[in-house]
């Protein structure tokens, strides 16, 4: 999925985008960013399983459980750290192409859509592309009566707040690096 996804945003905006000027554009900044972070994205999802199965089988073990919840907040937490960071190297290399844009007539306002449509998405991606299994693993160890719903609860808690916190940091830090700089006036080079 993660080479398969920015193949297919690439088809999606060549095909069907050339008339949004700010999806074809967010979609095309998605497609390098999710190109550049693959490796990394893959790591995640791998990691968020391998730590969810470790808790369940963990389960009745309290001690082994809660260092397998704590490996798994912090696994989550530094991933998604070193994620956003990969973001802020990439929104800085963009820079450039952004003010270039401003220049030949995008505006400010479709600027702060385009920041939020790609941030958004990139890490919705990033939060869907492990939850979608992890949802069902869970509901069907839930139906089996084999965890609780409380742990179903902290699971995609876990799962959900550190991209979430990430993507809000991710966000804040383009628009200042941008938007703040495209408003006091973009200084000919």
């Amino acid at each position: 999925l993660v080479k398969t996804i920015p193949h297919l945003l690439k088809k999606l905006t060549s095909q069907r985008m050339i008339n949004h000027k700010i999806a074809l554009v967010s979609m095309s900044f998605l497609s390098d960013a999710l190109t550049k972070a693959k490796h990394i994205i893959t790591i995640y999802c791998i990691t968020t399983l391998m730590m969810i199965h470790m808790m369940i089988s963990m389960k009745d073990a309290l001690r082994e459980s809660l260092v397998a919840a704590h490996a798994y907040v912090v696994a989550s937490l530094l991933l998604s750290v070193s994620l956003m960071y990969l973001y802020r190297s990439l929104i800085l290399k963009r820079k450039m192409a952004i003010i270039n844009l401003y220049k030949v007539g995008y505006m400010l306002d479709q600027f702060k859509k385009i920041i939020k449509q790609e941030v958004m998405s990139f890490f919705g991606l990033l939060i869907a592309l492990p939850g979608l299994y992890i949802i069902i693993m869970l509901l069907l160890l839930l139906i089996n009566h084999t965890i609780s719903l409380s742990f179903v609860m902290i699971v995609m808690v876990i799962n959900i707040l550190p991209p979430v916190i990430m993507a809000l940091m991710t966000w804040r830090y383009y628009r200042q690096s941008i938007i703040v700089e495209l408003e006091e006036g973009v200084k000919d080079e």
